[in-house]
């Protein structure tokens, strides 16, 4: 029956064909009044168009075009004053609208030969985009945009001239135009084609004023981010805010720096947390692009290691308190208490504007792709110094079904990476990190394998400790085939944040198995790095474990400048231990146990290895609790205390087998003759009440 039909359609001279699909799309575009229902005006133009991509959330854009009756048969068409949701109850039915679209696009732009009826389908094909858009169907999305493009004048194989003439940017049709452009550049950027992506967005940057162009800057920056190109995003980014009339130093010197963060801060005392954290404001849309174009370029900035971000954080802060201050502006503060914490040492200020970050999060109106990447960043950067890793790993965790929900899976694919390291650094058991590890380097690589890399570092490190084979290399495409090849790779992108995270992996790696001199030379390499002076919590463990080392070393005759590198991680962890004593207290005990040891200080030295342990137990950190088992058990042998140290070191064993570093345990095992029996010791309130699990 079916290929009866089909004989019979395809007889169906193409003419005839061609008007019965026109006749059945408008019918039913007719009963569902496709075009009443989103009647326009020609003043609401330029308002709507700085609306555009709301947001570039992907899947989530909330604005609906089409043609008026009336405007269309003049050749006119305009964007609509209020942009109503897509899936209001005021908006056709979404597989009508398709249905109806489709039988348009059936008889094709060729069909069609009367201006403002091209006008009115290629209105249409925007409508059923974004309606496809907004349920995260993308390729479906890509056909409606491009084949509205087709009804404005471009061919089908016009793809390599993207940004040429061929009627689409006349001016009966430009707004139409641009907007079926920037359809098409988000839909590709969702799909992965950042070429495409890119070529679209630069064809709405060619053709139309600098201010309507600021959704397509934005997706140029994601597309430039995407692809590795940090440096050339930095710089294209720095013009744009110039463009843009933010007021940034030409030179990101250390006074500029300095002198832009005592300027905002006056600036911001004016205010109480209840007015800057209230966002009951009314932003204009134009105003909340421009804030995500500064959110979108911190992440290239951060990943860079520019010099600049304080001063684009400081500026966005500026901006938003001089325009209102909404979910948009939450980045900016962080960025602002970030350096509050890194470049001023005021870790007070840097909790405040923490949690000035967490208030706004929490009045948003919608989840949006800003608020989502702002509550995930706000963790790394700035709560880490304030709340329990486990907490925080939890919270980053459940930051995941947010972000899909609204088809941002790179976000949230990056949560569950952030996730894994704070679970690392919180003591959670190694073998089920290493599952979740390696199921998220596969999904993560369908999306980001810039983040997939950074998961690739936790894999590698955990599987090292645990004395696992690596396995295969995952495939990245091109020249990297194995870690050597990632490294040249990320010097080659200038991608710092990377290059940092592979020496931060074989520091800690050469750390947990005691080859100090290896740690040594790895953190020498990181501090060379610009971005080691940003805090972040690889920072904090960085700072820790140097201490332990430097006192090792000053104790074996390396020289009196080790003992002042111990004693100045000692000051920053005095620091730090006021901010959370859930996760620093023990690191704290441990290095003035270590100290002490070097001072030949031998009750106190005693007395804080055993404070350290308890503090480890009673906040669940095994790790560091086999750790100051460990170093207590070393330092015993070197009083001559054998079987007191023989006691300790088998603690450290069984609470580096809970962890799961069964690698690491070993090393213990072996390096110490732990095959020796149990002497009698008295270690039974130090230890974990389940000594079972061991």
């Amino acid at each position: 029956h079916a290929l009866i039909q089909q004989h019979v359609y395809d007889n169906i001279p193409i003419e005839e064909r061609r008007r019965l699909h026109l006749d059945l799309g408008t019918y039913i575009a007719s009963e569902i009044s496709l075009d009443a229902s989103l009647r326009v005006t020609d003043d609401a133009a330029a308002k709507s168009a700085e609306v555009g991509v709301r947001d570039l959330n992907l899947g989530e854009s909330s604005d609906v075009v089409d043609v008026d009756v009336d405007d269309a048969h003049e050749g006119k068409l305009s964007p609509t004053t209020t942009t109503p949701s897509l899936s209001s109850s005021s908006s056709p039915s979404y597989p009508l609208v398709a249905i109806a679209t489709n039988q348009i696009n059936f008889a094709g732009p060729d069909s069609v030969s009367n201006r403002p009826e091209q006008i009115r389908f290629a209105g249409w094909n925007l409508h059923a985009g974004n309606d496809a858009a907004e349920r995260s169907n993308f390729q479906a999305a890509l056909y409606f945009y491009e084949t509205g493009a087709a009804f404005l004048g471009r061919k089908d194989d016009d793809e390599d001239n993207i940004d040429g003439d061929n009627g689409l940017w006349q001016d009966d049709s430009h707004w139409l135009c641009r907007m079926l452009h920037e359809g098409s550049a988000a839909a590709y950027f969702a799909v992965g084609d950042h070429s495409l992506a890119e070529k679209h967005a630069m064809a709405v940057i060619d053709n139309v004023p600098f201010e309507d162009s600021l959704i397509s800057q934005y997706i140029i920056i994601r597309v430039l981010d995407n692809l590795g190109r940090y440096s050339e995003a930095v710089t294209y980014g720095l013009d744009l805010l110039s463009r843009l009339k933010f007021d940034i130093p030409s030179e990101a010197t250390p006074s500029a720096v300095m002198r832009a963060m005592a300027d905002t801060g006056r600036a911001c005392s004016a205010y109480s947390f209840d007015q800057i954290t209230s966002t009951h404001h009314i932003v204009d849309e134009k105003k909340r692009t421009i804030m995500n174009i500064a959110n979108v370029l911190t992440i290239s900035f951060f990943r860079y290691a520019s010099p600049y971000l304080p001063l684009v954080g400081c500026a966005v802060v500026n901006y938003s308190l001089q325009n209102g201050v909404c979910e948009e502006s939450a980045s900016a503060f962080l960025i602002f208490g970030y350096f509050k914490n890194s470049l001023e040492g005021k870790y007070a200020e840097g909790c405040y504007w923490g949690n000035v970050v967490l208030k706004i999060l929490q009045e948003a109106r919608v989840q949006t792709k800003t608020t989502l990447q702002t509550d995930a960043s706000v963790t790394m950067y700035l709560s880490f110094l304030y709340y329990p890793f486990k907490e925080l790993a939890f919270r980053q965790l459940k930051l995941y079904p947010k972000c899909t929900a609204i088809g941002e899976m790179e976000i949230g694919l990056m949560a569950l990476v952030f996730s894994l390291t704070l679970s690392f650094y919180g003591g959670e058991k190694l073998s089920l990190i290493l599952k979740s590890a390696e199921e998220l380097i596969s999904n993560i690589m369908k999306h980001s394998r810039e983040g997939a890399k950074m998961a690739l570092l936790n894999k590698l490190l955990i599987d090292e400790l645990m004395g696992n084979s690596s396995g295969d290399f995952p495939d990245f495409g091109g020249v990297v085939h194995d870690e050597y090849s990632l490294f040249f790779d990320a010097q080659t992108k200038q991608n710092t944040q990377l290059i940092e995270g592979i020496h931060i992996r074989h520091f800690n790696s050469a750390f947990w198995m005691g080859d100090y001199a290896e740690a040594n030379k790895r953190s020498q390499a990181i501090l060379a790095l610009p971005s080691s002076k940003m805090l972040k919590i690889h920072t904090v463990f960085h700072t820790f474990f140097m201490g332990l080392i430097a006192f090792h070393m000053y104790r074996d005759g390396e020289g009196d400048d080790y003992l002042e590198k111990g004693k100045e991680a000692l000051d920053k962890m005095e620091v730090w231990g006021n901010c959370s004593a859930a996760n620093y207290i023990n690191k704290l005990l441990l290095l003035k146990a270590e100290h002490h040891a070097s001072m030949c200080n031998i009750e106190a030295a005693k007395a804080a290895f055993q404070a350290s342990v308890r503090a480890a137990r009673d906040y669940g950190l095994v790790h560091e609790q086999g750790l100051a088992c460990e170093l207590y058990g070393k330092f015993l042998t070197s009083i001559i205390e054998t079987d007191e140290a023989l006691c300790w070191l088998k603690c450290a064993h069984a609470c580096y087998m809970q962890w799961g570093a069964t690698a690491k345990a070993v090393q213990v095992w072996k390096d110490h003759n732990l095959d020796m029996p149990m002497p009698g010791g008295n270690v039974g309130s130090f230890v974990n009440k389940h000594g079972r699990e061991w």
